[in-house]
């Protein structure tokens, strides 16, 4: 691995902020998007598929370094 150090560039804070401040309040407006266009449920689906997503991709991250 490289030696460099993580540093938060200034878009990285205010994006965690925004995230932090949509917990906060409990804001949904991708799933309230998904259950009116799809019907009741549908946001779990979007969770359950980017869930297999991020194991895949963190496999596929895992398996590329070996």
């Amino acid at each position: 691995m490289n030696e460099e150090k993580f540093e938060m560039k200034p878009w990285m804070w205010i994006l965690t902020i925004i995230a932090v401040l949509l917990l906060f309040f409990n804001i949904d407006p991708v799933g309230d998007i998904l259950n009116n266009a799809f019907g009741k449920g549908a946001d779990r689906w979007a969770i359950n598929i980017v869930t297999i997503g991020l194991i895949i991709y963190i496999l596929g991250l895992v398996i590329k370094k070996k």
